[in-house]
């Protein structure tokens, strides 16, 4: 029978992924000792419900950190990490919102504003997160000591960016954020969103682009100055077109379109056979033979009757039209 081979989650999973699991459980244990913590301070409202609301909260957390584990061989390291990290800020900051007493800006329907937050701070924290997935996969494409300081600078603002904005979020009612607060979370912003866009601008302008196959385009019929009859080749099945052995003067072609290979040898065209750039001239017609009347000599050697006059030589060969690459 045979066996199946199991790997061991310590063999499947790198260091750095068991490491955030394991802050996964500390942060899932630390929140449930603060809670129940808070379960015995005295003035504590609706402790049902606040129970409840602690049970589903940790019940997501433990899901989405399961998840996360899941997805582990298919991620890189540092964002199973950074994944995990964005589960823990939102389960500390709902357990906050859940045990926190009710603040006295807090008017009507405290609970659902304070629920309302909490989603803005998931919100905030996975949209940060799917920033640098794409942000550093741009980053990848062209490596430099200039764009590799700009994507770690564009990085410590985005985190700081985001830290400050999910305190605020996490604790709005209980501090007093002076104006210098905000004038900095804006200029965390701008700097951030200048260095989005200077990643992706130098990579327009200096990255290498990948090479395009062409698209096969259907090979002419003929190739220019060859007989009709001679096909073209395509362009990786081209070869050059055989010389004499001078290296200088191409060999003449044949009727239907390839080399006569017989005059490398012979020095002397094949029957039929045309030089490059020669016009192609139709074969010597036979003379048919003509009835003459007998003539006597008169001394001299007359030409016999009915006899044929000599082929004409072949053209010699011109150097004026390159042949086409031969297959």
């Amino acid at each position: 029978m045979d066996q199946v081979e199991l790997t061991s989650p310590k063999q499947s999973m790198s260091k750095l992924v068991r490491g955030a699991i394991y802050i996964a459980i500390g942060a899932l244990v630390l929140a449930a000792v603060v809670c129940v913590v808070w379960v015995f301070i005295p003035d504590q409202g609706d402790l049902i419900g606040r129970a409840f609301v602690t049970v589903l909260l940790l019940s997501g957390f433990s899901g989405a950190v399961l998840l996360d584990a899941n997805l582990a061989n298919r991620r890189s390291d540092w964002l199973v990490l950074a994944s995990t990290a964005s589960w823990v800020i939102a389960l500390l900051v709902g357990a906050f919102k859940i045990w926190a007493p009710r603040g006295e800006e807090e008017t009507f329907a405290w609970e659902v504003v304070r629920l309302w937050e909490l989603l803005l701070v998931i919100g905030l924290v996975q949209l940060a997160l799917l920033h640098q997935r794409l942000y550093w996969r741009a980053h990848a494409r062209y490596v430099t000591g200039l764009t590799r300081t700009i994507a770690i600078v564009t990085t410590v603002f985005l985190i700081a960016l985001v830290g400050k904005l999910t305190f605020y979020l996490a604790v709005p009612h209980l501090i007093h954020f002076s104006d210098w607060y905000w004038r900095v979370t804006v200029a965390l912003a701008i700097l951030a969103s200048v260095g989005t866009l200077l990643v992706p601008l130098l990579n327009a302008l200096f990255a290498p682009r990948p090479v395009r196959p062409m698209a096969p385009s259907a090979p002419p019929s003929s190739v220019p100055g060859a007989p009709s009859g001679q096909p073209a080749a395509s362009a990786g099945d081209r070869q050059p077109w055989p010389m004499f052995p001078d290296g200088r003067t191409p060999l003449p072609y044949l009727p239907n379109g390839q080399p006569d290979f017989a005059a490398a040898q012979t020095g002397v065209p094949s029957p039929g056979a045309q030089f490059w750039g020669a016009p192609q001239q139709p074969a010597p017609m036979q003379p048919s033979p003509v009835q003459q009347q007998p003539q006597p000599r008169q001394g001299g050697d007359a030409q016999a009757p009915g006899s044929i006059p000599p082929r004409p030589a072949p053209p010699a060969p011109s150097s004026g039209v390159a042949p086409p690459e031969h297959r």
